[in-house]
């Protein structure tokens, strides 16, 4: 009980400092709103071929926008030493990541389902919309294991002097 408890209170101090801050978040729905629109000008994408390369776009997409929110998670609680408060408290090391992991979670979903909405403006609604049943349990799994491993790889690169950097090198070839 006290493991989802201290989890919770992570995944709250997160959307608190989001709410507050409004950093990672706003910058992960813009850069998923220029993926869009880049892809929207550079492909030309008629009626027939938006189920074929509806899955790539949006996973390229989610896994850039992706790496780029948890690196900047993980590097602000570096950069404002809160990892030390952590590392001091009573919460244990598998809550604080289970809390890190649902926070990254919940700020990949509402990524991605902005993107879904404008890919769905942008492109064809109807074919979008008739793809959503399959669509959906692929994503939730994906977008799961994408913050499960995400999230371990964005704290080990941020022990590093080039995090930034390091990160897409580290969690690309996994993924």
């Amino acid at each position: 009980m006290k493991f989802m408890h201290d989890a919770v209170s992570i995944l709250r101090k997160d959307i608190l400092l989001e709410i507050r801050g409004k950093e990672s978040l706003s910058l992960m729905l813009f850069l998923s709103l220029l993926f869009l629109v880049i892809f929207n000008f550079a492909i030309d994408i008629d009626r027939e071929n938006v189920s074929l390369l509806a899955s790539g776009i949006l996973w390229v997409i989610f896994s850039f926008t992706g790496i780029l929110g948890m690196g900047r998670t993980s590097m602000a609680e570096r950069d404002e030493e809160a990892y030390l408060s952590i590392v001091f408290s009573p919460v244990s090391a598998e809550s604080f990541y289970a809390g890190k992991v649902l926070s990254n979670l919940l700020f990949l979903l509402l990524m991605e389902a902005f993107t879904l909405i404008f890919f769905a403006i942008l492109f064809d609604f109807e074919k979008i919309i008739g793809m959503l049943p399959q669509l959906l349990p692929v994503l939730l799994l994906g977008t799961l294991g994408f913050a499960l491993v995400g999230t371990l790889f964005s704290f080990l690169a941020t022990a590093s002097r080039y995090g930034e950097v390091l990160l897409p090198f580290l969690y690309l070839p996994v993924v």
